[in-house]
């Protein structure tokens, strides 16, 4: 397995952690204040305007237009004062900070109606394009728009290829 060109076992815990950005099922949020939550778990200094550049890349402006604090709004923990759209994007926002090269999506759309999740697939596949992309789901539209699926039943691999030849077979 090489991250960025170098053996996966050359690489220290931290720098492999580094490397690697999670998008949860549900958005992992504590109760702070929205550049905390932005910047949870990123061990560099971020400023405002990195935090802000990022948040148009995910649309995460528009929730932060409505913020008259702006960054120093409270958030309350778990995220419970926001739609699960604007949890997703916030999540999507710090994983762009992060700047990760492996992002790990686990049914990262999955309490999203149909219209929010394919807004948010869209946001995913822009922000996080030329990236290497590991997708959890049950999804069957999403999953068809990877390049390579790995299906998996009872924890043994069952079928592996593209959307197209998995279809056939």
């Amino acid at each position: 397995i090489l991250v960025g060109g170098t053996d996966i076992s050359e690489l220290s815990l931290a720098d492999y952690r580094r490397n690697l950005a999670y998008v949860q099922q549900g958005a992992g949020i504590f109760s702070g204040t929205l550049r905390d939550a932005l910047t949870y778990g990123i061990d560099r200094e971020v400023s405002d305007d990195e935090i802000l550049a990022a948040a148009r890349r995910t649309g995460f402006t528009e929730y932060l237009d409505l913020c008259p604090e702006g960054l120093a709004t409270e958030v309350a923990a778990g995220g419970d004062s926001m739609s699960g759209g604007q949890k997703q994007r916030l999540v999507l926002t710090r994983e762009v900070l992060r700047g990760g090269s492996i992002i790990l999506m686990d049914e990262p759309t999955s309490a999203l109606d149909v219209r929010m999740s394919a807004k948010i697939q869209e946001t995913m596949d822009a922000v996080f394009a030329g990236k290497t992309r590991i997708l959890i789901t049950h999804d069957l539209d999403y999953a068809r728009r990877c390049g390579r699926i790995l299906v998996l039943s009872d924890g043994v691999l069952v079928g592996d290829g593209s959307p197209e030849k998995l279809l056939e077979t």
